[in-house]
C-alpha cells in the first residue's frame, strides 16, 4: 500500500473540518492551517501532494516551485484568483475551483481532491 498523501488546507472559514477528515480518512493526512499568505503556509506545504485553498494567496510560480510534489491545487469557492494558473499549468499541477466546497453542500465536490489524487497515482 502506498504511503498516505499529504493535503494542506491553507485556510478555512467554517467551524468543523469533519467533511474533510471523513473524505480523506485512510487516504491522506490533512494539515489544516489558518494563513493569509503563502509565506505563512509554505513550510508546512513543501512536501504536500495537494493544496486546498480558500483565500490565502496569491499562490505564485515561486510558491509552486517550493512544493515540488504538489499536483493538485483546489480552491474552495468561486474563481481561482488566488492561484497563478499559467504557473500551475507549466508546473503540471491540476487546478480546480469548487463553488460547492465553500458551502460544503455537494458530495461530488467533497470527493474531488481525493479522486484527483487517485488519478495522479498518489492514492490507492
Amino acid at each position: 500500500m502506498a504511503a498516505k498523501a499529504k493535503v494542506v488546507l491553507t485556510d478555512y472559514v467554517w467551524e468543523s473540518l469533519d467533511v474533510e477528515k471523513k473524505t480523506l480518512e485512510g487516504l491522506a493526512d490533512l494539515v489544516p492551517l489558518q494563513t493569509k499568505k503563502p509565506d505563512e503556509f509554505i513550510a508546512q506545504a513543501a512536501d504536500c501532494d495537494a493544496l486546498l485553498n480558500t483565500y490565502a494567496g496569491p499562490i505564485t510560480a515561486d510558491d509552486m516551485a517550493k512544493m515540488p510534489k504538489c499536483r493538485i491545487i483546489a480552491r474552495y469557492g468561486i474563481g481561482v484568483d488566488t492561484i497563478d494558473l499559467d504557473a500551475a499549468t507549466k508546473a503540471g499541477d491540476h487546478c480546480d475551483q469548487q463553488p460547492d466546497l465553500l458551502h460544503r453542500g455537494s458530495r461530488g465536490a467533497h470527493h474531488g481532491a481525493p479522486a484527483r489524487l487517485r488519478a495522479q497515482g498518489r492514492l490507492l
